[in-house]
């Protein structure tokens, strides 16, 4: 699940907007969703964030002052940060305790309105800039700058003991992950490198997309979360970061399909994400086999052992490890089938209802 949540995020960045349809209004919201990895160092992040930058997916953020990420004024002169080479792609950060706790403040209206705002000090000139996914305003004392990107920031631990902490979480779909000898040797093996390709052909299939989203899709969203919610509570002001997070996911879907409305299978395929993402609310954090293993039962609605080996690669020990432990966190179940047992998501009462669906690719 975290590759495919990963993939989720890079292609989101390049969208324009996300607009839910009811009956008498229409709400628009950011179509980017932000993804926040807390795992151990040398489990493969930075190579990951690197790999994303290089395909030109992404940008990564290595000046971490004010000045370098979002700008500064010199001799009259407005002189950009690193933030606006991101706009409509992935913004990287690569370690978030880098971050000052001022500067964290400023990337919380960011990550979530996408847009930021304060004071330069002196009444200094008028002054707008606009390019493709961002905009400068300058007014006197007050500069708001508005940039259209995706995030996904790393760290190596989070205890949500700050305000700041506390929002970012709900400003993005946490991955909580361990990380053991067994995953270090499997990573050295290249098991664990994330394969952007896919990402990198569909690429263009979102840059720009407005996609619509129907009432009674929301309703079906809205079914689903009430279901995972019985296996799994979270916070409830989370609640809605998960019914925006899915609308999200089933948009990409929807660009991917050339539709830009999403459809039913569209959505069921995005709410097939509840599980893992209102685990990551409860801080519980999975092995990267057991990631692997949730993602491939995801992907093919239901499977058996003998199947997920094949798909994964993993060892009948891996998987047979990662299956009880998945099946102790509520996040799979089987079901039997004559003499086989096959696994799907918990709770997954959509199961058969789209079988020829192609949007499981990621």
């Amino acid at each position: 699940m975290f590759d495919r949540v990963v993939k989720i995020s890079v292609l989101s960045a390049p969208m324009q907007a996300l607009t839910l349809k009811k009956a008498s209004t229409e709400i628009t919201v950011r179509p980017q969703m932000n993804v926040l990895i807390v795992s151990p160092f040398g489990s493969g992040k930075t190579t990951m964030l690197q790999d994303i930058e290089q395909l030109g997916l992404g940008v990564q953020i290595r000046d971490y002052t004010k000045a370098g990420l979002l700008f500064t004024i010199s001799h009259g002169r407005l002189i950009k940060g690193s933030v606006f080479k991101g706009a409509r792609k992935c913004i990287l950060i690569d370690e978030f305790s880098r971050i000052s706790p001022h500067l964290r403040d400023l990337l919380l209206d960011l990550l979530e309105e996408q847009i930021s705002q304060r004071s330069i000090g002196k009444d200094m000139f008028q002054y707008t800039e606009e390019g493709e996914g961002y905009k400068i305003e300058v007014d006197g004392t007050w500069c708001k700058i508005k940039v259209q990107a995706s995030w996904i920031i790393t760290t190596m631990s989070f205890k949500k003991k700050r305000y700041e902490d506390i929002a970012l979480i709900s400003r993005c779909f946490p991955i909580y992950m361990q990380f053991d000898e067994e995953d270090a040797f499997d990573l050295i093996r290249g098991r664990y490198r994330v394969d952007f390709s896919n990402v990198k052909r569909h690429i263009s299939d979102t840059r720009g997309a407005i996609v619509e989203v129907k009432e009674e899709h929301a309703d079906i969203v809205m079914e689903a979360m009430k279901n995972t919610l019985k296996l799994r509570k979270v916070p409830s002001g989370y609640i809605t970061r998960m019914f925006w997070d899915t609308l999200r996911i089933a948009a990409v879907y929807s660009c991917i399909d050339g539709t830009y409305e999403t459809t039913k299978e569209h959505i069921l395929e995005a709410c097939r994400f509840l599980p893992a993402q209102a685990t990551g609310f409860s801080s519980v954090s999975l092995k990267r086999s057991e990631s692997i293993i949730l993602s491939a039962i995801a992907k093919y609605r239901m499977i058996s052992a003998v199947e997920l080996r094949e798909a994964t690669g993993l060892s009948r020990e891996t998987i047979k490890r990662a299956i009880s432990r998945l099946r102790e966190l509520n996040l799979i179940e089987p079901v039997h089938v004559g003499s086989t047992r096959y696994y799907r998501i918990r709770g997954d009462f959509f199961y058969g209802e789209d079988d020829n669906n192609n949007t499981a690719m990621f």
